[in-house]
């Protein structure tokens, strides 16, 4: 092979134009999968895509070892390239040396350890890829929404397949515990009220049990059915008069503690404002002088922010893959990249 010849990019190449790697000459009653619409460029194959074009090349390997006998790079590359039109000897002698075969040995035994090799390398690119989209779309959660969102973030999970044993066609599944959570917030989700209901009830920071939401009964300190029942509940309507917010009226409890901490007692029904922080009295005395507290947002509808990108994380590992494939089966066989 000349310099000039090495020096030229591969996508320029005819066999990458036609996806015909193998430059397999067109014989229309040869019907390849995938031939592309004309089927040749006047002498060579056109494929629809570059892995139709090497599923082409493959078979017709296949047939020269299956059907004519040929076993050797040799015999091979003399039946492909042949010695009227190729340098036959350069091309078996670059390709021997690629495959670490010698040109008149039986290329069944490389074969077989090419094939283990792939398997290895194949095992281990999935498994690599498979953590690397988990780990991105865990933290797409984590930046989204914070540590707030650590039980989402930690609810993706991955298999791989075959779960023991190697396999040259391994499989990757990433997957979701709360797969409803994330498709909303992937698709940027319109949520209305359900069963004819007018108004979805938003809890405020104020109606979070324990100082947080997702904890104790519900999530709430006061559900909106104990807000009607308390006969205490009334409405303020947002400036733009698309919603409301549900109060409840606001006095002081009895002081409790040494240092005689204010409590704040809603509609008296529950507690709020129990949290420890800095300057608590002057907060909560704050909140008495303003007489409510408020308890929900009624909003007839609320459309989510796309904050996730499931489909853009996978797509960017399936660009990734195979070129990890490659460079594992290089490390695998012993070659360098």
């Amino acid at each position: 092979m000349s310099a000039a010849a090495r020096a030229i990019a591969p996508h320029a190449t005819r066999g990458y134009r036609n996806r015909n790697p193998g430059n397999i000459e067109h014989v229309p009653a040869n019907k390849w999968q995938g031939l592309a619409d004309p089927p040749s460029d006047g002498r060579f194959c056109r494929f629809t895509s570059h892995e139709l074009g090497i599923r082409a090349l493959a078979a017709l390997l296949v047939t020269y070892q299956d059907r004519h006998k040929l076993r050797t790079p040799r015999a091979i590359i003399e039946r492909w390239a042949p010695k009227v039109e190729n340098d036959t000897a350069a091309y078996i002698a670059v390709v021997a040396r690629r495959i670490g075969a010698s040109i008149v040995g039986d290329l069944r035994t490389v074969l077989a350890h090419e094939v283990r090799a792939g398997e290895r390398a194949a095992m281990t690119a999935i498994r690599a890829e498979t953590e690397q989209v988990k780990a991105e779309l865990r933290r797409q959660v984590t930046t989204a929404f914070s540590g707030n969102a650590r039980g989402i973030a930690n609810a993706w999970r991955s298999m791989i397949f075959p779960r023991s044993g190697q396999s040259l066609r391994p499989a990757g599944l990433v997957f979701t515990k709360v797969p409803k959570i994330v498709d909303a917030f992937e698709r940027g989700a319109l949520i209305r009220a359900k069963s004819g209901g007018k108004f979805l009830a938003i809890p405020t920071g104020f109606n979070a049990a324990r100082g947080r939401r997702g904890r104790g009964a519900k999530g709430m300190r006061v559900t909106p059915a104990q807000m009607v029942a308390s006969g205490q509940a009334f409405l303020r309507p947002f400036k733009s008069g698309r919603g409301f917010v549900w109060c409840l009226p606001l006095r002081q409890g009895e002081q409790t503690g040494r240092r005689r901490r204010t409590r704040l007692v809603a509609g008296g029904v529950t507690e709020v404002g129990t949290a420890n922080r800095k300057g608590h009295e002057a907060w909560a005395r704050g909140l008495l002088e303003q007489g409510m507290v408020p308890m929900f947002l009624l909003l007839p509808q609320v459309k989510l922010a796309k904050r996730l990108d499931v489909r853009g994380a996978a797509e960017r590992g399936l660009r990734r893959l195979p070129g990890r494939f490659v460079a594992a089966w290089e490390r695998e066989s012993g070659r360098t990249a």
